[in-house]
C-alpha cells in the first residue's frame, strides 16, 4: 500500500489480517505537495502529481519487497496538478490541473530497460476539460475518460472524453451538467460500466446517472441519496457498496448500490477523522 503526505510516498506491507507495517525504508521523497497518486494496472509502477511544482514522481515497484525505485527524468507539467489516473491498458496516464483546467496526457514506456515506466508526453500534451477540475477517472472499457470540474464551487460539470486506444489521445465528446448539484467533488464508475456516481458538497448528496455505452455520454439523474458535505466516493470491489466522505459529520457514509438499476439506498455509517478528502476501497 502507498500513500502520499508532506512530500513523501509512504510504503506499507499489508498483513494477512489487514494490519499495515512499514517497509524499510518507510518512505521515498516525492515532489512538493503531492496531491494525486496512481498505480498502473500491471502493478509495476507508481505515479504522483504535485500541486506545488507540477513535477511528476515516477517509480518502479520492487516485486519482492514493494519498495519504490525512482525512474529517471520525470516530466514537469504546471503548478497545481490535482489528480492522476492510469488507462486500464497500462499504456497511458492522464493528470488534471486545477488552475489551468487542462488534462495532461502521457504514454507509459513499455520497453524493458532503465526507462521502463517513464512518462512521455503525447504529441498533443494537453486538452481543456473545464473550470477547476478535481477528479479524473477512466471507464473500465478504456474508451472514455471523465473529469469532474468543480467550477470554483459554483455549479460544476463532468467532461466526457473519448480515448483513442491506439494513440492514447483524448477528444472532448460531451459535457454533463447535473441538475441542482453544485460544488462537485468526487466520482467513480460502477464495475459493469453502466453508471457514474458523483458527489455534490453544497447539495449534500451522492447521485447516479447512466452512461451511454456507445458514446460515453452521461444521462439525467437515476438516483440520489443524502450525504451532508459529500466529498469523494468509491465503490468496494464487489461494486455493491458505495462509501462517501461526509465532511459535515466527520464520518464515512455507506450506501447500497444496485448495479442493475443504479438505485442508491442508505447503508451504515462510521465515524472517521476530520478534514477528510479522498477515499479508496480494495
Amino acid at each position: 500500500l502507498y500513500n502520499i503526505s508532506n512530500s513523501n510516498v509512504f510504503m506499507w506491507r499489508i498483513g494477512s489480517s489487514g494490519t499495515l507495517s512499514a517497509l524499510a525504508p518507510a518512505s521515498v521523497t516525492a515532489p512538493n505537495t503531492p496531491t494525486g497518486i496512481a498505480v498502473d494496472p500491471t502493478d509495476r509502477f507508481v505515479y504522483v502529481c504535485s500541486f506545488g511544482t507540477g513535477i511528476f514522481g515516477q517509480w518502479s515497484i520492487t516485486k519482492a519487497t514493494g519498495v519504490l525505485v525512482p525512474i529517471a527524468s520525470p516530466p514537469t507539467a504546471a503548478a497545481q496538478m490535482q489528480d492522476v489516473t492510469c488507462h486500464p491498458s497500462g499504456k497511458y496516464l492522464y493528470a488534471i490541473n486545477n488552475a489551468n483546467g487542462l488534462v495532461y496526457q502521457y504514454s507509459i514506456t513499455q520497453a524493458s530497460g532503465a526507462s521502463q515506466g517513464a512518462l512521455v508526453a503525447l504529441p498533443t500534451l494537453t486538452i481543456a476539460s473545464g473550470n477547476g477540475p478535481l477528479k479524473i477517472i477512466v471507464h473500465p472499457n478504456g474508451l472514455f475518460a471523465y473529469v469532474v470540474n468543480n467550477n470554483g464551487g459554483a455549479g460544476g460539470t463532468i467532461a466526457v472524453f473519448t480515448i483513442n486506444t491506439t494513440t492514447g489521445q483524448l477528444t472532448l465528446a460531451s459535457t454533463f451538467t447535473p441538475a441542482s448539484a453544485g460544488n462537485l467533488q468526487g466520482a467513480c464508475i460502477s464495475s459493469n460500466g453502466l453508471f457514474i456516481l458523483y458527489t455534490s458538497q453544497t447539495s449534500n448528496l451522492v447521485a447516479s446517472s447512466s452512461i451511454n455505452q456507445t458514446t460515453g455520454a452521461i444521462s439525467a439523474l437515476v438516483s440520489s441519496s443524502t450525504v451532508p458535505g459529500a466529498r469523494d466516493c468509491c465503490l468496494d470491489y464487489s461494486g455493491a457498496f458505495l462509501f462517501v466522505v461526509n465532511d459535515t459529520n466527520n464520518r464515512i457514509d455507506g450506501k447500497l448500490f444496485n448495479q442493475t438499476t443504479g438505485v442508491l439506498t442508505n447503508g451504515s455509517n462510521v465515524a472517521s477523522g476530520t478534514n477528510m478528502n479522498n477515499i479508496i476501497a480494495i
